[in-house]
């Protein structure tokens, strides 16, 4: 469902950010949270890079070392508050080219 000609309102990552993974695409975790993603990717990420929203839906791309020793891309945005909110971010995400949320 990847929009080449789509123009997020809420979301500042851009199609880059969700290649990865030998083209399976990055994975992305949502948590509702501005501080909870930010906490997720300081504890779980390395060499991450923050990707600032000014409606809140900070984003951070880096990479994590799975058990088995395999580096996965990954990403962390927050959704903000309730359904709603979840389904413009998720959308916005897909329309960019995320596959898995």
């Amino acid at each position: 469902m990847t929009d080449p000609s789509f123009k997020p309102m809420h979301v500042t990552v851009r199609r880059e950010h969700c290649l990865g993974n030998g083209g399976l695409g990055r994975f992305w975790i949502l948590p509702g949270s501005r501080d909870r993603a930010k906490q997720i990717a300081e504890t779980y990420f390395h060499d991450f890079e923050v990707i600032s929203s000014p409606r809140g839906h900070d984003g951070y791309i880096g990479k994590y070392d799975g058990p088995d020793g395999t580096v996965v891309d990954i990403g962390v945005i927050s959704t903000g508050m309730g359904a709603p909110s979840v389904d413009i971010i998720a959308t916005e995400m897909i329309k960019l080219g995320a596959k898995v949320l």
